[in-house]
């Protein structure tokens, strides 16, 4: 039996780093942001934009750090591609009735992360409806 060579640390810290930015990522996109206080400090998160950028870079940089892997060698695409696996075993052969479901899913979801930004933006605010400035 041949054991496979540990990884460097390096590589270990940039894996952990991918899964961690993607769960914020897919948290975010789910949710639609949130907002905490740090040191007493109140933070808005209401977008996805830096947590997937963060994420992207974090790859490119387990990529290049990796020269000799595959893309598909990078843990987060592997787990990605395992549940994608899992879906399409669970659903088996698409029909009308599974892109029906899919699109009130979506429909649902996407419901919700307009009401959470809605909600977190306050836009229900009367000067949100003034358009003429004086």
């Amino acid at each position: 039996m041949t054991r496979t060579p540990a990884k460097p640390f390096s590589l270990r810290v940039f894996d952990a780093l991918s899964f961690i930015l993607f769960a914020v990522t897919l948290l975010f996109a789910l949710t639609g942001g949130g907002s905490f206080t740090v040191n007493g400090t109140r933070v808005t998160l209401d977008s996805v934009d830096i947590p997937a950028a963060a994420l992207l870079l974090v790859l490119v940089i387990r990529v290049l750090l990796s020269r000799r892997a595959p893309l598909d060698e990078l843990p987060v695409l592997r787990c990605i591609q395992r549940a994608l696996r899992l879906v399409r075993r669970a659903l088996g052969t698409p029909s009308v009735r599974h892109v029906w479901a899919f699109m009130a899913a979506y429909g649902l979801l996407m419901g919700a992360v307009v009401l959470r930004r809605h909600a977190a933006f306050q836009s229900h605010a009367f000067d949100l409806g003034i358009f003429d400035q004086v």
